[in-house]
């Protein structure tokens, strides 16, 4: 997939913040792509990101009109997607070394995980 051969090949310790706007559940390689985000951080760094939460009354009804055009479907189990438990994000993240810098934030669509400090 070409954004994790972009990711994967940033330089390392570069960059302050990184945004990643409904994109990380669509990576092929989500592994790759959070450890190529997580080494082109600076210590202390952070990546903001923000997904999809089928527990809002936004995203239920972005998914009926997901459904509604495409019956059968479901946007959170959408083909290519990697629709995950908040616990599973964390693992993930976790894995790939970083620290939530707000547990709670991680409830909502959007959520903070910090580069920290060595």
């Amino acid at each position: 997939n070409r954004i994790e051969n972009v990711i994967s090949n940033l330089e390392i310790n570069v960059f302050d913040r990184i945004f990643a706007n409904f994109s990380l559940h669509w990576s092929d390689n989500l592994d790759v792509v959070l450890k190529g985000l997580y080494n082109s951080l600076k210590p202390n760094a952070l990546l903001g990101f923000t997904i999809t939460d089928q527990n809002r009354s936004f995203w239920a009804m972005i998914n009926k009109l997901f459904q509604n055009t495409m019956p059968g479907s479901n946007l959170f189990n959408a083909p290519d997607t990697k629709s995950m438990s908040i616990e599973e994000w964390k693992d993930v993240l976790s894995a790939s070394g970083f620290v939530l810098a707000d547990d709670t934030a991680i409830l909502g669509t959007a959520s903070i995980a910090q580069n920290p400090v060595e």
